[in-house]
């Protein structure tokens, strides 16, 4: 008994076999069908295989990214240069987050329900949020935050968004941010980053701004600083971040290197060099010296 395969080959034989047998004309014909036949079956199974096949990213690799300025205060009730900001966005994570589309959506927050006169945010965590030494995130960390930043011996650049707001703590994971006023955009506050009471409340207040937190922070967000380092002057001109893995959006880069540059021109000659890869703070009027067929 003959198997499929041999059964096939068979086939196949026969056929060129009898296209062969015929005239020269109509054997030009048939070879120009049977090779068309060929190829349009070729065709269709790697687009039936591409219409079912989805691209999965993979983990690994790092970013070099050109940051202008001196980071000072990765820490957000604190940060107030764009540096600073920046960073403290990769390191941190508030109770919503702005996604791709603009909108916001849960972050650290497992829900948030607004009362119907609009003046109670009742505020549920989830569980299984943890800051990068793994110590559990909890309303405690969230009420510490806020009152940070209302206490006006900190002077934080946010205090004027939280007057007159009060903070209620309920449980381990749930607490009420209670306004006096009715105020739909105050919901976008909650996208301040959440930080670790464990790490900060035992300083006192005037000590705040000065504590080595401020440039080797602890977050919960989807990277955690991995190593610093500082110029001979002592200020920080390099970071390495790494994917912090227990985070929800699990990044797929392993690693961004951050590069600080005081000047604009430094930052443009290390685009140049190709010694960073990408930089969000070069003006327009200085976009021009970067036409060059291998910036598009």
């Amino acid at each position: 008994m003959k198997s499929p395969n041999e059964s096939s080959s068979s086939l196949f034989d026969r056929f060129l076999h009898l296209i062969e047998s015929t005239s020269a004309s109509d054997r030009l014909i048939l070879r120009i069908a049977f090779f068309a036949v060929v190829t349009t079956g070729i065709w269709f199974t790697f687009s039936l295989n591409d219409q079912h096949l989805e691209n999965t990213p993979t983990y690994g690799g790092s970013f070099t990214e050109g940051i202008l300025g001196t980071p000072r205060y990765i820490n957000p009730v604190l940060a107030i240069t764009r540096a600073d900001q920046d960073v403290v966005a990769l390191v941190y994570s508030g109770l919503l987050k702005i996604n791709p589309e603009g909108e916001l959506v849960n972050d650290i927050a497992e829900s948030i329900n607004i009362s119907e006169d609009g003046l109670t945010y009742n505020i549920v965590l989830r569980d299984d949020v943890e800051f990068h030494d793994g110590e559990k995130l909890t309303a405690e960390d969230v009420s510490y935050t806020f009152r940070l930043i209302q206490d006006p011996d900190l002077k934080s650049p946010l205090r004027g968004n939280w007057t007159d707001v009060t903070i209620e703590d309920i449980n381990e994971y749930e607490l009420n941010v209670v306004l006096k006023e009715a105020y739909a955009p105050f919901i976008e506050n909650f996208t301040v980053g959440i930080m670790p009471a464990h790490s900060w409340s035992a300083l006192p207040i005037e000590q705040l701004p000065f504590s080595q937190l401020n440039t080797e922070p602890i977050g919960s967000g989807p990277f955690s600083v991995t190593s610093a380092k500082r110029d001979t002057s002592g200020l920080i001109n390099h970071y390495t971040l790494s994917a912090f893995r227990n985070h929800s959006t699990d990044p797929k880069i392993a690693n961004i290197e951050l590069s600080f540059f005081q000047n604009e021109d430094d930052l443009i000659k290390a685009l140049q060099d190709r010694t960073i890869d990408a930089t969000a703070y070069i003006p327009p009027s200085r976009i021009s010296e970067m036409t060059d067929d291998k910036y598009e």
